[in-house]
C-alpha cells in the first residue's frame, strides 16, 4: 500500500482533487474533515468548536483516523491511499507515522503541498459549497453542477464565513510549513503544487506528480 499526504491551506483544492482521483482513478482517500462533519449533527460540542474555526485535539482526530483506516484498508485494496487534510499538526504527523509503521510497516512516500494565493483562497472559501450527492467540494454558481458526479444540489459549510476563514488560515499556515519540512527531513518525496488554476489543469499536474505510485 502506497500512502500519500495532501497538505495545504483550506481552500487550496485538496478535497476536490481527492474526489477526482477517487472517482477517475479508484484510489482510496481518508479525510478527517468529512468524518468530523458527519458527526456535527450528533455532537453539539464538536459542532461548536468546528464552526468557530478551532482545532480539535490531536488525540481525537487521530483516533478517528485509526478507526477509519482499518475499515478502508480491509474493504479495498486499490494500492494507494491519500490522507486529505491530515496531518494538520506536527503531533498528528508523528502519530500517523507511528500508526502506519505499526500497522503496515510503512510511512507516507509522497507529500503534495497545494499552494494558492491568499486572496484566491479567501474567495474560494467564501463561495465554497458541498455537493449533496457525493460530498465533493465545489464553487457556488447560478447553475451549480458538481464536477465529480454531476449533481445539481449543494449545501454550505457553516465554518465558511469570513471571520472563521481568517482564523483557520492563521492556524494552518505555520503548521503546514512545519509538517512539510518534517516529511522532507524524514525522507519522503515532497512536492509543492501550484493550484491557482482551474480544476482540470490542477488534476493533470497532480496526476503527473503521482505517477511514481500505483495510480
Amino acid at each position: 500500500m502506497e500512502f500519500i499526504v495532501f497538505l495545504g491551506m483550506p481552500g487550496t483544492g485538496k478535497g476536490t482533487q481527492c474526489s477526482l482521483l477517487k472517482e477517475r482513478d479508484g484510489v482510496l482517500s481518508l479525510s478527517p474533515g468529512e468524518i468530523i462533519r458527519a458527526k456535527l449533527s450528533q455532537d453539539k460540542e464538536i459542532a461548536d468548536s468546528v464552526n468557530r474555526g478551532e482545532l480539535l485535539s490531536d488525540d481525537f482526530i487521530m483516533n478517528l483516523v485509526s478507526e477509519n483506516l482499518n475499515v478502508l484498508t480491509k474493504s479495498n485494496d486499490s494500492g494507494v491511499l491519500i490522507f486529505d487534510g491530515i496531518p494538520r499538526t506536527i503531533g498528528q504527523a508523528k502519530i500517523l507515522n507511528d500508526l502506519l509503521e505499526t500497522q503496515f510497516n510503512s510511512s507516507p512516500s509522497l507529500v503534495v503541498c497545494f499552494t494558492v494565493k491568499k486572496r484566491l483562497i479567501i474567495n474560494r472559501l467564501n463561495n465554497r459549497v458541498i455537493c449533496s450527492s457525493c460530498n465533493a467540494p465545489g464553487q457556488l454558481s447560478k447553475n451549480f453542477v458538481c464536477s465529480v458526479c454531476g449533481g445539481k444540489s449543494y449545501t454550505k459549510r457553516l465554518d465558511d464565513d469570513s471571520a472563521v476563514i481568517r482564523k483557520r488560515l492563521f492556524n494552518n499556515r505555520k503548521n503546514t510549513n512545519e509538517i512539510y519540512d518534517f516529511y522532507r527531513l524524514n525522507g519522503a518525496k515532497c512536492v509543492k503544487l501550484d493550484a491557482d488554476s482551474n480544476i482540470d489543469s490542477v488534476y493533470k499536474k497532480l496526476k503527473r506528480v503521482v505517477l511514481s505510485t500505483k495510480i
